[in-house]
């Protein structure tokens, strides 16, 4: 009985490490400092997450009819081509656009962080609205028997480049004790520089 159920409960594992596509569940894209996580932006569970994170953002801040896409640098275009089908409709990619043409709505993988059966992806989001910049949405991800999923995101207040400066600096390997919490930043982060 006991070998039974010890041999059930490893394939029931297996299946959803298998279907979740977390069979590399340590990633960091792009490379961060002293890690030694994989860096591949080509891994089955990174274009996954990408996809899943692209399409959490378009819907809560749609771009119009087209829109523009960026991966991280070292995405190949079999990448490209995996995740631009997988979003809605009007979705192109950055390096291939018309040189006479007007650059769409961009919305960029910034970084995308696994650790086993979390991600984070953070994805910079054209100006609109209140704003006149370009934003950065963290957005959180599990996975679940029908793959990954985004379970909550957050903009921040602060420009994209900041606010990812901050991610990168904090995010790598800080236990939640040592990391910031963005909710206690605001606009004044930029006149905090060093003279």
């Amino acid at each position: 009985m006991i070998p039974r159920l010890a041999f059930a409960l490893i394939a029931s594992i297996t299946t959803l490490v298998l279907a979740t596509g977390c069979s590399s569940n340590y990633v960091n894209v792009p490379t961060l400092d002293g890690s030694p996580a994989s860096q591949d932006p080509n891994l089955v569970v990174v274009r996954r997450i990408e996809v899943e994170a692209l399409n959490h953002v378009l819907r809560r801040y749609p771009p119009g009819p087209s829109y523009a896409i960026e991966l991280p640098p070292g995405t190949d275009a079999p990448t490209y081509w995996w995740v631009l089908r997988k979003l809605p409709e009007g979705g192109q990619q950055l390096d291939q656009l018309p040189d006479d043409m007007e650059v769409p709505p961009l919305y960029r993988v910034a970084q995308v962080v696994v650790r086993g059966m979390v991600a984070q992806v953070e994805v910079v989001v054209p100006p609109g609205g209140i704003y006149d910049h370009d934003r950065l949405v963290s957005v959180f991800l599990s996975p679940d028997m029908n793959g990954w999923y985004a379970n909550r995101s957050r903009m921040w207040r602060i420009p994209a480049d900041q606010a990812l400066r901050i991610v990168r600096e904090t995010h790598v390997e800080a236990g939640p004790e040592e990391r910031v919490d963005p909710d206690a930043l605001d606009q004044t982060e930029e006149a905090a520089e060093p003279e």
